[in-house]
């Protein structure tokens, strides 16, 4: 493994220092944006958020309703662009009504999604808008164009990238993430659909195995799975790992056999409280059908907004339109997802039922 590859390889301590750094140690941010992030982290929480308890600390920007990828597990990618696609693409003069929401705030980070997001022309100009308001910027891509914008996005001050990988980018992403990891902290995330197990297990998971080294040599700084939990249009959940599945046990073990000098951190792995440069592959908890597992934080970190104001709580509860109803995040059901997921004595609502982000997978290093 050549270290030379990337500045930025190690566990989440440090791409949270990469963080730091890039935000000048705190000067380019809003300091209250710091504040309301520690008092989320320390817990000060309620069933409502905004100005009698905490703000969201990260907004999920989906800039635009297309993509350069169809993939089945996705709603977009299920059901294609919607007829009306033009009203959701982002533009700066959308992107300053949206920054005008109170609910925005106290934020401290706003990660650009999609779609694909480098679809979007305006980009450039939209981080740029962003850098100036002063929040942290990331993105979230699939990264095919990554090395044709790479001369309009280098130096506009993206912090990190989250490079979503499928194996048929893979190859493409192999010639240009060297070049491309030189200007950004890449970080790599790949859906684990459970049919992909099936088919590999014949050679010991080979295809999966090989696209890690692939993101490893090209310069990333971490490779996450994601467990595939289908949303919207796309509700089969055949390709979803659940708990005690034997194909997932065999397949943490082949990895962390097969990649000696990789650091496992999550899922069947002893994680190392000592911070490591090594390159970090996060393997998600499956879901799990116990109600004593509780640990989300999306309802008070996460903002996910379209740019027609179309908001959720996360990925798998659409709440309504924020231009219609401003105090939309403080509806009944966000409410009642909040309190279930504080008070342990309540049953859990529907939508966290089978949620990976409730026992112990992550959306964002944050």
């Amino acid at each position: 493994m050549d270290n030379r590859l990337s500045k930025y390889r190690g566990d989440n301590y440090f791409r949270y220092w990469n963080l730091l750094k890039n935000a000048n140690f705190g000067f380019s941010i809003q300091k209250t944006a710091i504040i309301n992030y520690l008092k989320i982290k320390f817990g000060y929480i309620s069933q409502e958020v905004g100005n009698k308890s905490t703000y969201p600390a990260i907004v999920q920007m989906y800039s635009l309703r297309r993509c350069n990828l169809r993939c089945s597990f996705c709603d977009l990618g299920h059901s294609g662009p919607p007829s009306d696609w033009e009203k959701y693409e982002l533009t700066p003069a959308k992107f300053k009504e949206i920054l005008s929401l109170d609910i925005l705030k106290k934020a401290l980070v706003i990660c650009f999604t999609g779609g694909e997001p480098l679809l979007n022309k305006d980009m450039p100009e939209i981080i740029k808008m962003a850098k100036a308001n002063k929040y942290i910027v990331g993105m979230i891509t699939n990264g095919l164009l990554l090395g044709e914008r790479l001369e309009e996005i280098k130096d506009i001050g993206i912090s990190d990238i989250q490079l979503s990988v499928y194996e048929n980018t893979k190859e493409k992403l192999q010639k240009i993430l060297p070049d491309v990891s030189k200007y950004f902290p890449l970080n790599a995330s790949y859906v684990l659909p459970k049919s992909q197990l099936a088919g590999g297990k014949k050679d010991n998971f080979r295809e999966l195995i090989d696209t890690i080294k692939t993101c490893m040599t090209g310069g990333c700084a971490s490779f996450k799975f994601n467990i595939c939990q289908p949303n919207g249009s796309a509700s089969d959940l055949s390709e979803t790992i659940f708990e005690n599945e034997p194909m997932y046990n065999e397949f943490v073990e082949v990895c962390k056999n097969a990649l000696p000098d990789v650091n496992f951190v999550g899922y069947n792995t002893r994680r190392k409280k000592i911070p490591s440069r090594k390159f970090t592959v996060h393997l998600p908890y499956p879901i799990l059908y116990n109600s004593s597992y509780r640990n989300c934080s999306q309802p008070w970190t996460l903002f996910p907004i379209s740019t027609n104001g179309d908001c959720s709580l996360c990925c798998g509860c659409f709440l309504g339109n924020i231009f219609d109803e401003p105090n939309i995040l403080n509806n009944e059901k966000a409410k009642a997802i909040r309190r279930c997921i504080i008070d342990h004595s309540l049953p859990l609502e529907k939508e966290c039922e089978i949620c990976i982000f409730r026992n112990g997978a992550y959306s964002s290093s944050f």
